[in-house]
């Protein structure tokens, strides 16, 4: 969500004064030891990593494996609640872009399943 070059809309924190997270993905994969030659590449590897990450650590991939892919009918109607608790929290407020809850919802629908790389990027 943050990898984005032109977010709708930007925390109003004077730290950010543009739109830095891409460079600070890259910089984090290269830390990981992703070697590509392009942002997107980057932003690919780093995403491969964490999920080997969670792979190693026994972290489920998403919410579905810990809910139980049944309960997805449940998850989908208690969407707009979570989405609004989530736009209230304080932490939110700090991301540097700036969610809407729709944003938000569409967030936790994404997470349901495992994520499937060439739709997020």
């Amino acid at each position: 969500y943050n990898a984005t070059e032109q977010p709708m809309k930007q925390a109003i924190f004077p730290q950010y004064r543009y739109p830095n997270a891409i460079h600070d993905y890259v910089v984090l994969s290269k830390l990981l030891g992703v070697q590509a030659t392009t942002d997107k590449d980057y932003l690919s590897g780093l995403i491969l990593k964490i999920e080997e990450i969670k792979n190693q650590c026994d972290i489920p991939k998403c919410i579905g494996d810990v809910l139980g892919h049944e309960k997805y009918d449940t998850y989908v109607k208690k969407l707009p609640q979570l989405a609004e608790e989530a736009f209230d929290d304080q932490c939110t407020a700090a991301n540097c872009r700036y969610p809407l809850i729709t944003d938000l919802q569409q967030i936790l629908l994404d997470a349901w399943s495992p994520i499937k790389l060439d739709d997020k990027i």
